[in-house]
């Protein structure tokens, strides 16, 4: 079979699909891209020299009853808008996180039944989540009692060339904090753990980087298996660093991140006999957690239950928001 897609929102994470969907994937026969800024989409297309791309002027004119899926890859604040645009045309949807930043448009989406929609979570193929998954489920850890994540980076080194002060993640309106980007921190630990039964936190906009949204935050989550789980986030550390600790009656589980491009990674287990280093060394293809996340929401398309995949579900994404609206309502300023 033959699939016509279309990508709406052509910035870094989406120009990144696309570019996947063209190296990767088979069968592609049309791409329709959309972007609000036409002079930039077409710049980029023209640099893929693809000529399956085909340009959408307006967001309507992308012929939604030939289509077999479509991501959304604008700004947080339009998710719901423009995936809902789809999803009650009854086409699958793959929507980069989070999925909205408003719990009531999450239950506008839960409406509609039938309709496959998948959030982006592309740490939940990066290999220190996944080893911490098979750790925790296989027992090899023993009983865990609890565990610690923590993503920091400074955001002025996102996004080269860009003053970040007009990216999304400085301003309120357009869905960004650090609380938003790191639903992924909440994500996987609610992947590993269980679901979050309870849980608080502290935020804050301590006027460092001189952005409108929260700079650091702090959770502490409990889990259906009883673990307690806390996690850090910042936009400050020069720095990247990211990791997990997990500790359990038998072992304890380390995963260390530092840098980017390239990413140096660390992940042990300790034990009170040995160090098992899982693995140690440069991690430079991180583009494979996106093609392995998109080469399982192709295989959605092909019959496969989503129970059979790692992707982050709207039912799971939409409890996940509803946890962050909540948070976001104590941000000290």
């Amino acid at each position: 079979m033959e699939y016509i897609i279309s990508v709406v929102g052509l910035g870094s994470i989406g120009l990144k699909h696309l570019k996947n969907i063209l190296d990767h994937m088979r069968n592609i026969k049309e791409i329709y891209v959309y972007d609000i800024d036409i002079k930039s989409a077409e710049k980029k297309v023209q640099a893929l020299e693809d000529k399956r791309i085909i340009i959408a002027g307006e967001i309507s004119s992308i012929p939604i009853n030939r289509l077999n899926l479509a991501f959304i890859c604008t700004p947080s604040s339009e998710h719901y808008r423009d995936g809902f645009r789809f999803i009650s045309n009854k086409i699958p949807v793959f929507i980069e996180k989070p999925v909205t930043t408003d719990p009531e448009d999450c239950r506008k989406l839960l409406s509609i039944k039938n309709v496959p929609v998948i959030v982006g979570c592309n740490m939940r193929y990066h290999p220190g989540v996944r080893n911490a998954r098979e750790a925790v489920l296989g027992g090899k850890l023993g009983k865990v009692s609890s565990a610690r994540a923590y993503s920091g980076h400074f955001l002025g080194n996102w996004r080269p060339g860009v003053d970040y002060r007009d990216t999304y993640s400085a301003k309120t309106a357009m869905g960004g904090g650090v609380l938003w980007d790191g639903i992924h921190e909440i994500d996987y630990m609610s992947w590993i753990l269980g679901k979050v039964e309870a849980y608080s936190s502290f935020a804050a906009n301590q006027k460092l980087l001189g952005i409108e949204t929260e700079e650091t935050a702090d959770m502490i989550l409990h889990h259906s298996n009883n673990t307690i789980s806390s996690i850090h986030l910042d936009y400050i550390q020069p720095l990247k660093r990211r990791g997990i600790e997990i500790v359990g009656t038998e072992g304890t589980y380390i995963w260390n991140s530092t840098g980017k491009n390239p990413e140096h990674l660390e992940i042990r287990i300790l034990t009170k006999k040995s160090t098992e280093i899982i693995r140690s060394g440069k991690y430079e293809d991180t583009n494979s957690m996106y093609v392995d996340e998109m080469k399982e929401l192709f295989s959605l398309l092909e019959g496969n239950p989503v129970e059979a995949t790692n992707l982050l579900t709207i039912e799971t994404a939409c409890e996940e928001i509803s946890i962050i609206s909540d948070m976001r309502a104590n941000i000290i300023k």
